[in-house]
């Protein structure tokens, strides 16, 4: 039972720091891990004492961040833009199609011999699991790379698996497979070390327009976020001078009524959905930047309204 309880308080603290993932993900892998497998068993009260420690590591967090601000920035956590589906995303469904056959290199030059052992032996449980991982979060409506992150390890397992099987019979994998992977595990330090600081000095472009806003606007101004503001808060080290602004017709009272020379941060896509409910709004461009195909804009609130472009 101490692995159970265990399992569930690092299952809470995932939750705590990666949402719904870290109870999900860690339920796909005692789900389908057994299946079709006589040696292991699906926990049964192993799942009470499962969730008693995930609510204990959730509620370690939850409550004291209740009681700092009632609840406000549960909401935010609860509600937030990436698992809106409504405000569309950023990418197809098949979004992550690539960058998992690219970032899984060299591994996923073998996945067509794993592919080739579920068609010929059935079953592959840590396949499955990659698989469940990836169904989801190509599901969610905005696409990011660190997403893919839980997916990893199970799909090197699983070709891996398949690598070592047909590596028994065939040299050609056997070979492949020793020259490849050490190759691979050279290369990840050298690009990250070297060359990733010289091509991209910065793989957050949240944060780094989150700086950029807090560099352009004054030290003690109000800012109202339609999008990156749990970047701001951080970057800024303080969130009280923060507002999350609601995308609906209530937004244009917020900015008539807020204090000159406060700032909206907003993306293209809502901006033009709140033009669609609200008259024109006090506002003037500041600064604009490109996010993961999306505009993004710093506007800064005016006295008096005009029309935006």
């Amino acid at each position: 039972m101490l692995y159970f309880t265990l399992a569930g308080l690092l299952a809470g603290l995932g939750v705590v720091t990666k949402g719904p993932f870290g109870i999900l993900f860690p339920v796909f892998f005692a789900i389908l891990v057994p299946f079709l497998r006589q040696d292991l068993k699906r926990p049964r009260i192993g799942w009470i004492i499962f969730g008693f420690g995930a609510l204990a590591a959730i509620a370690l967090w939850a409550v004291p961040a209740y009681f700092r601000d009632s609840g406000v920035y549960l909401h935010r956590v609860i509600s937030q833009p990436d698992l809106d589906v409504s405000k569309g995303g950023n990418g197809s469904p098949f979004y992550y199609v690539w960058l998992v056959l690219l970032l899984a290199l060299p591994l996923s030059l073998f996945l067509p011999i794993a592919i080739v052992d579920l068609r010929r032996r059935g079953y592959s449980a840590m396949l499955a699991v990659a698989g469940a991982i990836f169904m989801v979060i190509s599901c969610i409506s905005q696409k990011r790379r660190h997403y893919l992150l839980p997916l990893y390890p199970f799909l090197a397992l699983g070709i891996a698996a398949s690598i070592v099987h047909h590596g028994k019979t065939s040299k050609f994998v056997r070979r492949s497979a020793l020259v490849l992977i050490p190759l691979s595990v050279v290369a990840i330090p050298i690009y990250f070390a070297i060359i990733q600081p010289i091509v991209q000095p910065s793989d957050d472009s949240d944060m780094l327009f989150a700086k950029e806003v807090l560099s352009a606007v004054e030290q003690d101004a109000k800012i109202y976020c339609a999008k990156s503001e749990e970047e701001i808060a951080w970057v800024g080290r303080q969130h009280k001078r923060i507002y999350k602004l609601p995308i609906d017709s209530s937004a244009s009272k917020i900015l008539r009524q807020a204090e000159s020379g406060s700032y909206l941060v907003i993306d293209e896509r809502s901006l033009m959905s709140l033009l669609k409910v609200t008259e024109s709004l006090p506002i003037e461009l500041i600064l604009t930047r490109k996010i993961d195909h999306e505009k993004s804009m710093l506007f800064r609130v005016k006295e008096h309204s005009f029309d935006v472009p």
